[in-house]
């Protein structure tokens, strides 16, 4: 498995046995080498500038390690995997098997819950870049969760709520933010549109737009 950084000329490349290597995207040359225990069920991940891996490590959990120099930075046992980075807020979003979420503060490690359990991530939105949201589908319902650095801690609350009846969850494309940032779109059932106003207090369905193009 091979995941490279969106940012930076660097790659993850992951071998059945467990190991994991850095490499310089560009030549293959071997940066660097982790060593860990294999999880065939969830892959490492590489943050956006490339310089934190994150590594499920059975079984203590999941493994955040320093690119640059190797050192494991820390270790949660409650997670198995990275669900998403949270770029802006120097945060990354992770899950276990049990669908628990929390947000690891990659400033310290700390783990603390998340205020939705169990959801799928759908996307995760960089505007604004210094409060990623998080567009999360429950069992009956959308959230899009606002994560922001505030002091020395990451903060997490839900900034919409609504719905999820229309919405297509089998679809592999993630919805867009348009409208200048009022309006989410993405696929909904039957060939329709779903997009839901991110105005509005609560957040409603605005309803079915008409066929995919």
């Amino acid at each position: 498995h091979v995941t490279v950084a969106a940012h930076a000329d660097v790659a993850l490349v992951a071998d059945s046995a467990g190991g994991v290597r850095v490499v310089e995207a560009a030549t293959g040359k071997v940066l660097r080498t982790f060593t860990g225990r294999a999880d065939p069920a969830h892959r490492p991940a590489l943050s956006p500038n490339g310089r934190v891996a994150a590594v499920p490590d059975v079984p203590t959990g999941l493994g955040f390690f320093d690119v640059e120099t190797g050192e494991r930075l820390w270790t949660t046992p409650k997670a198995t995997h990275l669900l998403a980075w949270l770029p802006g807020s120097e945060a990354a979003l992770v899950a276990a098997d049990n669908r628990d979420t929390r947000v690891v503060d990659l400033h310290t490690g700390r783990v603390e819950k998340h205020p939705k359990v169990g959801p799928d991530l759908l996307a995760v939105l960089t505007d604004p870049p210094a409060a990623p949201l998080a567009l999360l589908l429950g069992p009956r319902e959308l959230s899009i969760v606002q994560h922001e650095r505030v002091a020395n801690a990451v903060a997490s609350w839900p900034k919409r709520t609504a719905s999820s009846d229309g919405f297509d969850a089998t679809r592999p494309d993630a919805p867009s933010i348009l409208f200048d940032g009022r309006r989410l779109v993405g696929a909904g059932q039957v060939g329709k549109l779903f997009h839901l106003d991110l105005g509005a207090d609560p957040a409603a369905i605005a309803g079915a737009l008409g066929p995919l193009a």
